[in-house]
């Protein structure tokens, strides 16, 4: 099934392993991909809190306080996926352009129905 789609027409259970499971490679075999462990890998956890305070000061008048947060730790992470990389994707360059004073068609496409015609 290597190299075909998989969609949920074709779809079953158990999936057959591409490669057999921790077995020996030959030191020749260029074609096999190279897995690797971090035996330091901790099981990553989260703390989430709320807290919440209600006082009635008078009859018509409720004060209310909320706290809300979470945290994470131990997690595992290359690379930011919510991190944008301005220098790279044109970005930057369309706001310098703009800064200036200038017309950038990149501004343009994103913000296209928001400019008066």
């Amino acid at each position: 099934m290597s190299g075909s789609l998989l969609t949920l027409s074709n779809f079953t259970l158990p999936l057959a392993p591409t490669s057999q499971p921790l077995g020996t490679v030959p030191l020749t075999d260029r074609n096999q991909p190279a897995y690797g462990f971090d035996d330091r890998l901790r099981s990553a956890y989260y703390q989430n809190w709320n807290v919440s305070l209600q006082r009635q000061i008078t009859a018509n008048t409720i004060f209310q306080a909320r706290y809300v947060a979470n945290k994470g730790t131990k997690l595992v992470r290359s690379a930011s996926i919510n991190e944008v990389n301005i220098f790279e994707n044109g970005v930057l360059d369309a706001f310098r352009t703009a800064q200036a004073g200038g017309r950038s068609p990149l501004l343009d496409q994103i913000f296209g129905a928001l400019l008066p015609m």
